[in-house]
């Protein structure tokens, strides 16, 4: 269930301030996520809770995390590829982590998908 999480350089938008160390604070949200996802899947909300506010901090997302594990995974991942172009592949990777441990994460087949797509109309099946 590791993602090997690599800081970037700026990308299109210009350098991104360094968090605490070497990366920048948009690569740091996204170790957050990984770590997050990891918090759900031991059965520590709280520690998950607090990884994704200072995931989504680090961003400076307009809203904390909603609870919903899964929505608020995808969304520090969205925030983050916005923040710093260059992380694109590295946030596809941590959606692609959501998205395989959906059903513990809280996803729901009405949930976005990992590229923040809908997901299915309700009574289409699988």
């Amino acid at each position: 269930m590791d993602l090997e999480v690599v800081a970037a350089g700026g990308g299109a938008g210009g350098p991104v301030p360094p968090a605490d160390d070497d990366w920048s604070r948009p690569a740091s949200a996204l170790a957050n996520a990984v770590a997050a996802t990891k918090a759900v899947l031991r059965g520590r909300p709280e520690d998950a809770r607090g990884l994704l506010e200072r995931g989504l901090g680090r961003i400076d997302a307009p809203e904390g995390p909603s609870g919903q594990w899964f929505a608020d995974i995808l969304r520090l991942a969205g925030i983050a590829a916005e923040r710093e172009p260059g992380l694109g592949p590295l946030a596809d990777r941590v959606r692609a982590l959501a998205e395989s441990h959906r059903a513990v994460l809280g996803g729901g087949p009405d949930a976005p998908g990992p590229d923040g797509s809908p997901g299915r109309p309700p009574g289409t099946g699988a």
